[in-house]
Parts: structure tokens; C-alpha cells; sequence
């Protein structure tokens, strides 16, 4: 999909989920009857304004969601204002009735997704259970460019090694379930079950943060076999890659007239090559042709020299069409949920606040998603609908569910809390979410501009194949030719 109709459909579904939230807000109270004073599509300054039966329609300059004033929804037991006008009290029932039903529209519209996803379909690579290991570096280069033992390869890591479980949990997943158990797992240490010539052995190792990654996460060094025909990701502008005519999309047959079936052999043969380059037999639109490759050598760490091509490449998978139950991708999301909550709360886990998106970089997986294809983009936006409802539920002032859970106190107790007690809290709480948002926001944003250009060139190496489907996540690619 092409970048720029990822971001038109990042922006418009992003905004979507808010908007469907408080278009939710907008049925319930006027079903209530409450006073409206505004609805509007979009955020910031009014562009276009139109009252009809008294309630203000707008659009405002910002596309991104869209909010609904409501003033007898504000708590306290004082009178409720419309500008100089003093509206009635609004019953509990009333108020938990609108509160609520935000949540729910975002729950409906991520069913309804999930139905559409379930109907078609969402391709996806095939993967075994387990995997084997295609490359175990024995050493990397820190952020601080000096070289490091692997911690993989110190504890006894080699290629050709079976990943079979994670810290005791079978793996169902292959490399990409692996991944995701390491970086999840808790305490200081991983443990991996491995099979090696038909015995079973564990292997443990203390990890340490993968530096070719932003957001600073326990991605192990180590990648699996990738057995298949190969072929080319991106090629970067200027590079050595560019030059010989490599181009996106290249099937590579022959690498110095031996036949290309595995990314790591390939890799392997251009190691042994000692960086001298190679010779390429590629097709192309069905036409085969001959290309000369030579790298450009750089330094980077200590002691190390880096032979550069400037492409990304990887197997061309098996794929499989899967129909998601649309009832599972919500109770994943539930699951998911409860998971992340309890890994922010363990003092030994990998995962901290840092590592949480907002606005800029839940945008920024969208956009990815969508470049893998519109129905894996249409499966997150689901997750993200799915997500929203349950955050607003939670009972935190100003969120939807602080609104349920003091109506539910004042349907207990007979009469409004004390807006002394109420305001205080209620303004405790925009601040701390106004904080948390714009440190979550400088945390996206460092991910994007504040990673070194080594970093992002490899990053935009691994994730290269994305664009078209071809890889898992970036996180599980390897495969930049970079030696």
C-alpha cells in the first residue's frame, strides 16, 4: 500500500474511533434528554458551526476524533451551567447511561470490524511451532560504540539449536512467539529450552538491551532459519545496492552461481566472500538478469568494519488466509489488557511506562498496519476501538467510568457527592493525565527523531519487507545485508 494512502487511512480510522465514542455519548444523552451544549467532528478551532434544536454541530480544524459537551454530566452538587443558564439535575441512572455508552460504541464498532475481518480474511505467513537458529553473532555493538559479548552466544546459543520454549512456556509461535515471551518475561534472566542433535538442554542468559532497536527493549540478538527463495526488499537511495540496479522486489536465484534457497546461507555466502561483493542472478517481472554487487565499507564500533550493500531482503513465506473470530479479537484485547497492566506493575519486568504510545505513536503502528494490508490495518484499529472502551472504563477521574462509579455512590447514598471533594480530584487528575500523555508523546517521538542514523538505517532495513507483507514484525527481522 503506498505510504501516503496508509497515512489518509491512519488518520481517518484513528479519528473514527474517537469520534464513534462520543457519537455514543451524543445518542445516549439526547435518548436522556440531556442539555447538548456542542458536538463536534475533529478537534482545536471551529472551522464550520450550524445549531440545530439547540445543540451546536461543528467541525474544527484538527481531524483526529471529535468531543461532546455535556454539562449536567459534570459531577458535584452544584447547579449545572449553560452559559448563564441554570439546568436541571440529571439522575444517576441518567448519567451511567450516557457514561456508558461511549465504551459500548466502541465495543459495536469493533465487532463490526471483526465481522468484515472474519468474513474476508487476513493473510498471514505460516509459521511452525518452533524454529531453528540461523545466526547467533558473538559480539555487538552498544549504543556507546564499543563492542559486547552476546549474551546469547556467551550462555551457549548456536546455530542450528531448536527453540522449543521460553522460561518454561512452549512455544506456539515460532521466532515470532519467542520474541514476544523474551521481551515479556520477567526477572533478569531468560531461559531457553533448546534441542540439539535430538537432546534436550536449557539455556540460560541475563539480558541486556538490544541497541539496533529504539525504546530500549530485551529484543534477543539471534535470528532463525529462514529456509525459501529470497528476495528483495527495500534498496535505498545512493546505495551500493542502487547502483548495481537491485530494485524492490528482485527474486534472487544465484548468488556467485550457487542457488539462493535460505536469507541466512545467502548471508552466509556473502560473509565468506570477505565483503569482495557477488554476483547476482535476480528475476524480475519474469525477465532473469546478471548483476554485479560491491559494497561500500564503513567503521562502526571499536574495531569493527561494516560492509555496507544497502538493502533489505528475506524469505518469501508460505502464506495463509485466517478468519479471526470477531468475539476473540475482544477478548484478546481484554487479555492483553489485563497482561500489560500486570507487567507495568512488576518491578522485574523489561516493560515500563516508557514503552507506552500515545497519540503519535499508536498512529505510527496504524500506518504500519496498513502498509502490511488494509485488513491487517482494519484488525488493529478493532484492538485499538476494543482498547479505548476499556481504558474509559476504568474508574479514573475524568475518564467515562469516574462518571459511572460516582453515579453508582450517589444512587447508593441518596444525593450528589460534594463538589469540595469532587473538583479537587477531578483537577489532580487532568494534570497527571496531561503529564502522562506528554511524556508517553516525547517517548514516541524520541523513537521516531532521537535514535542514532545507524540505529534507524538498520531498523528501516529490517522493517523494509514490511511494506509488502513479507516479514513478521520488525522486531523478528534480521535480514539487512549489512556485514
Amino acid at each position: 500500500m503506498p505510504p501516503i494512502l496508509s497515512i489518509i487511512l491512519m488518520i481517518f480510522f484513528f479519528g473514527f474511533c474517537i469520534f464513534i465514542h462520543e457519537y455514543g455519548h451524543l445518542l445516549a444523552a439526547q435518548w436522556r434528554k440531556l442539555h447538548i451544549d456542542r458536538f463536534s467532528i475533529g478537534m482545536g478551532p471551529i472551522l464550520w458551526r450550524k445549531t440545530i434544536k439547540g445543540v451546536e454541530y461543528c467541525f474544527s480544524a484538527i481531524p483526529i476524533g471529535g468531543y461532546v459537551a455535556l454539562p449536567q454530566m459534570e459531577p458535584g452538587d452544584g447547579p449545572a451551567m449553560s452559559g448563564d443558564q441554570e439546568l436541571p439535575p440529571v439522575k444517576p441512572l441518567d448519567k451511567i447511561i450516557v457514561a456508558l455508552a461511549g465504551p459500548v460504541f466502541n465495543i459495536l464498532f469493533g465487532l463490526f470490524l471483526g465481522v468484515i475481518i472474519w468474513m474476508v480474511g487476513i493473510p498471514r505467513p505460516v509459521t511452525e511451532a518452533t524454529f531453528k537458529v540461523g545466526d547467533v553473532p558473538a559480539t555487538y555493538i552498544g549504543a556507546d560504540g564499543k563492542d559486547y559479548d552476546t549474551p546469547e552466544y556467551v550462555a551457549g546459543l548456536r546455530v542450528g539449536d531448536e527453540v522449543i520454549a521460553v522460561d518454561g512456556k512452549p512455544l506456539t509461535k515460532g521466532f515470532e512467539g519467542a520474541v514476544e515471551k523474551i521481551v515479556t518475561g520477567t526477572g533478569p534472566e531468560r531461559t531457553l529450552t533448546i534441542l540439539r542433535n535430538g537432546q534436550k538442554q536449557e539455556i540460560t542468559y541475563k539480558w541486556v538491551i538490544n541497541p539496533k532497536y529504539p525504546r530500549n527493549l530485551p529484543i534477543p540478538f539471534f535470528t532463525p532459519q529462514k529456509v525459501g527463495d529470497v528476495g528483495v526488499g527495500e534498496v535505498f537511495p545512493g546505495s551500493p545496492a542502487a547502483k548495481s540496479g537491485l530494485q524492490k522486489g528482485d527474486h534472487i536465484l544465484q548468488i556467485n552461481g550457487k542457488p539462493v534457497k535460505s536469507a541466512n546461507l545467502f548471508k552466509l555466502e556473502l560473509d565468506q566472500n570477505n565483503g569482495e561483493g557477488a554476483s547476482l542472478l535476480i528475476e524480475r517481472n519474469g525477465q532473469k538478469q546478471n548483476l554485479a554487487l560491491l559494497p561500500s565499507e564503513v567503521v562502526e564500533g571499536s574495531k569493527t568494519k561494516k560492509k555496507i550493500y544497502g538493502f533489505s531482503y528475506d524469505v518469501i513465506p508460505e502464506m495463509e488466509i485466517y478468519h479471526p473470530n470477531p468475539i476473540s479479537l475482544f477478548t484478546n484485547t481484554v487479555d492483553q489488557t489485563q497482561k500489560t497492566v500486570s507487567l507495568l506493575a512488576d518491578k522485574e519486568s523489561a516493560i515500563k511506562v516508557e514503552h507506552m504510545s500515545g497519540f503519535v505513536g499508536i498512529g505510527q503502528v496504524i500506518k504500519r498496519a496498513f502498509e502490511h494490508g488494509f485488513m491487517s490495518g482494519l484488525k488493529l484499529v478493532a484492538f485499538i476501538s476494543f482498547s479505548l472502551a476499556i481504558f474509559n472504563l476504568l474508574p479514573i477521574p475524568v475518564l467515562d467510568g469516574s462518571h459511572i462509579t460516582i453515579a453508582l455512590i450517589e444512587m447508593i447514598i441518596g444525593r450528589p457527592l460534594p463538589g469540595k471533594l469532587i473538583t479537587p480530584v477531578f483537577t489532580a487528575s487532568i494534570v497527571f493525565l496531561l503529564g502522562f500523555m506528554l511524556m508517553v508523546t516525547y517517548h514516541d517521538l524520541a523513537g521516531i527523531f532521537h535514535e542514532p542514523p545507524e540505529k534507524v538505517e538498520e531498523v528501516k532495513m529490517d522493517q523494509a519487507l514490511d511494506t509488502k507483507g513479507t516479514t513478521t514484525e520488525a522486531a523478528t527481522s534480521d535480514s539487512e545485508i549489512s556485514n
